[in-house]
């Protein structure tokens, strides 16, 4: 890596700022993910589960938010 690119790195690489007593850190999805279920709840009718516990993935979660927009998920 030349002095260029880490100079480039450096003026854009993101800056994360916390506050004294902050629990909410980035993490990695995948492991939570795979083992969770996505549900979905609307005035309209009772919850329902849009993708069952295991077969839940990154890809999967953004389709199923798209396909119920009005649906609260969870």
């Amino acid at each position: 890596m030349s002095a260029s690119d880490l100079e480039l790195l450096r003026r854009f690489e993101p800056v994360l700022c916390y506050t004294q007593g902050e629990e909410f850190f980035p993490t990695a999805i995948e492991g939570y993910l795979q083992r969770a279920s996505l549900w979905a709840t609307d005035p309209e009718r009772p919850s329902r589960c849009l993708v069952a516990e295991g077969n839940l993935d990154p890809a999967l979660l953004v389709q199923a938010c798209a396909c119920a927009p009005d649906a609260t998920l969870h």
